[in-house]
């Protein structure tokens, strides 16, 4: 009996700090345009467009941002698409550098914790979009990783990305994240932007929870065809 109920306290504590994990996996968008910083969480009230737990979407009001039109910048993660030992995230947007308002550097940030990795895990991330008409837009992308589970932390590279417009981009690239219980992954956007341009795009990070190696292939596979998906659905 005595048994019964220690194992039984012991279930009830491993419960409440498995509850207390989940409840503080909250997706984060974080804008920026060096001067006014924006931060939006999941179901934030008056701020995130959607009442649909993983998934954070945001408009941002005129003249919220100088020079900037933010129609729509949207991150999907867990429940939604991956799951806390398979991470997967995906940040979409389409932005507009205002007419007459110069050349300006936007950053976009989305954000999720509450990831566990058994192993070495291998990292994917698939890019694609369109730059505008300016030769000088760019567009840089990197994800990040952190061992303390703090989302919006960028300590550690996990992959890099460069882009130039006007012509439409796609591209994958790779990394590894090492074991870790409690790991958080940040999607990071770096715009600069010519007056007038629109921008547009798609950035899906795929995170496979085994020893990076064989299965890598089928991994990029999966990759490629969320970037020919993307392609299909800006020409439509």
């Amino acid at each position: 009996m005595k048994n019964l109920k220690r194992n039984a306290a012991i279930l009830s504590v491993a419960l409440a700090l498995a509850a207390t994990s989940v409840s503080q996996a909250v997706p984060t968008i974080r804008i920026s345009d060096g001067i006014t910083t924006v931060t939006v969480t999941d179901n934030q009230v008056g701020a995130d467009g959607s009442p649909i737990v993983g998934f954070v979407q945001y408009s941002a009001p005129a003249g919220t941002f100088a020079g900037w039109s933010v129609i729509l910048s949207a991150g999907t993660t867990k429940p939604i698409i991956g799951s806390a030992t398979a991470p997967e995230l995906d940040l979409n947007w389409s932005i507009t550098r205002t007419a007459g308002a110069g050349q300006g550097t936007l950053t976009v940030l989305f954000s999720e914790n509450g990831f566990n990795l058994v192993g070495n895990s291998a990292a994917v991330t698939a890019a694609g979009g369109t730059m505008g008409f300016s030769s000088l837009n760019t567009a840089t992308i990197r994800t990040y990783y952190a061992g303390n589970d703090v989302e919006l932390n960028q300590a550690n590279l996990l992959t890099s990305q460069a882009f130039s417009g006007p012509n439409p981009f796609g591209q994958v690239a790779n990394g590894v994240v090492p074991a870790d219980p409690t790991v958080s992954f940040t999607v990071r956007l770096d715009l600069v932007q010519q007056s007038g341009d629109i921008t547009s795009g798609d950035i899906h990070l795929f995170v496979n929870n085994v020893p990076e190696g064989g299965s890598m292939v089928t991994f990029l596979g999966t990759a490629l065809l969320a970037l020919g998906a993307f392609a299909a659905r800006r020409k439509a």
